[in-house]
C-alpha cells in the first residue's frame, strides 16, 4: 500500500517486516481483538468465532496466534461435552442401552471432537514456532491435544504422532459451518 493509503485507518502500524500489508494485517488484528473480548470477557463463544476465524485466516501475523486457535478448539470440545452428557443422559433413559438417538449423537460428537483435535493441534504447532509462547502453555496445549485425540481413537495413541505431523496441512473449516457427524 502507497500514498494517502497508507495512512487511512492507520494501519500502517501494522505493516511489519514480517507483514507488509498493513490493511490486511490490521484486519486480522482487529477480528481477533474483538472475537478475543466475546469469547472470554463477554462469554459469547459461539458468537466470537466468526471474528477467530476470520483472524485465522487473513493478516500475516494473527494466522500465527496460537490463541486463535485454542479459543476455536475450546469450543468445540465444550460442546462435545455437552453432547456426550445428552448421550449419556438419553441412555440412562433408555435403560443402559443405545438408541438411534444416542448413536446419532455419538456421531455429531465425534464429528465435534475431530474439529476439536484440528484446533487444538494448529494451536499446538503455532505456539511450539512462537519464540514468545512458555513451555508451560504448550505442554498445556499437547496434554489437551492428547486427550481430545485419546477420546476419538479409544485411546489407542499409537498414531498420535503421525496425526501431529500432518495436522494442520488442510484448510481450517469454518465453524459457521455444520458440524459433520462420524458415523
Amino acid at each position: 500500500v502507497t500514498g494517502k493509503a497508507d495512512l487511512y485507518g492507520g494501519y500502517i502500524v501494522y505493516k511489519t517486516a514480517k507483514c507488509s500489508d498493513g490493511k490486511s494485517n490490521a484486519t486480522g488484528w482487529m477480528n481477533y481483538t474483538i472475537g478475543y473480548i466475546t469469547y472470554v470477557s463477554m462469554k459469547q463463544k459461539q458468537e466470537a468465532l466468526p471474528y477467530l476465524y476470520k483472524a485465522s485466516q487473513v493478516g500475516c501475523e494473527t494466522k500465527e496466534v496460537s490463541e486463535v486457535y485454542r479459543l476455536i478448539g475450546g469450543w468445540y470440545l465444550e460442546e462435545f461435552l455437552r453432547l456426550d452428557a445428552t448421550r449419556m443422559e438419553k441412555i440412562k433413559v433408555a435403560g443402559g442401552k443405545d438408541t438411534e438417538e444416542t448413536l446419532a449423537l455419538l456421531a455429531l460428537e465425534r464429528g465435534y471432537s475431530e474439529r476439536a483435535m484440528d484446533a487444538y493441534a494448529r494451536a499446538y504447532k503455532t505456539a511450539s514456532d512462537s519464540k514468545t509462547a512458555s513451555q508451560s502453555y504448550k505442554d498445556a496445549l499437547l496434554t489437551k491435544l492428547k486427550e481430545v485425540y485419546g477420546v476419538r481413537s479409544d485411546y489407542d495413541m499409537s498414531k498420535f504422532d503421525p496425526y501431529l505431523k500432518q495436522a494442520g496441512t488442510t484448510a481450517l473449516v469454518d465453524p459457521a459451518t455444520p458440524v459433520t457427524p462420524i458415523v
